[in-house]
């Protein structure tokens, strides 16, 4: 069997890179204070939060939208520290629940309905009216654009990572 494969050239690589790979990817609970599932546009979605344990109110909240690598990002003890000293909160959103196209407002709509999901699981009080750093990579992107161009009074910052041109909206 395997033989046949070989000669037909299909590869059996990439599944068996999913099987031993992905289940990695999978968000990590010991990673997040809080854990919020719910659904957007009848899509199971989990949203994850981190603040400092041993710190002040966060003041700000950077929101990462997963594709699939962006769990290391938020792994990253040294990511961890800098957000620490800081007090940026720390949101993941998983999987990534904002569709490429999808318009502005109806994606700011599904960003507050996270926010405030969050706030409530995590009895933190003012953390869905915090300045957002949107982190937007690759699928992703186009959601970080659209808060920045039609949101900006709620930013404190942006991260646009591999994710095509910064171009205003026309």
């Amino acid at each position: 069997m395997l033989a046949r494969i070989l000669r037909t050239g299909k590869s059996i690589l990439f599944p068996a890179w999913l099987v031993l790979v992905a289940p990695a990817h999978a968000a990590d609970e010991s990673l997040w204070l809080w854990r919020e599932r719910s659904e957007i546009a009848g899509k199971p979605v989990d949203a994850f939060l981190w603040t400092d344990p041993a710190g002040e109110a966060p003041r700000a909240l950077m929101l990462v939208v997963r594709n699939f690598a962006e769990l290391e990002f938020c792994a990253d003890p040294v990511i961890r520290a800098a957000l620490a000293k800081n007090r940026i909160a720390l949101a993941l959103v998983s999987p990534n629940a904002f569709g490429s196209h999808d318009p502005p407002e109806p994606a700011w709509e599904k960003t507050v309905e996270i926010l405030e999901s969050l706030e409530k699981t995590s009895g933190l009080p003012g953390l869905a009216a915090l300045p957002l750093i949107p982190f937007g990579h690759s699928a992703a992107g186009p959601w970080a654009r659209n808060l920045t161009w039609h949101h900006p009074e709620r930013l404190a910052g942006m991260i646009h990572y591999n994710s095509g041109q910064f171009v205003p909206p026309a």
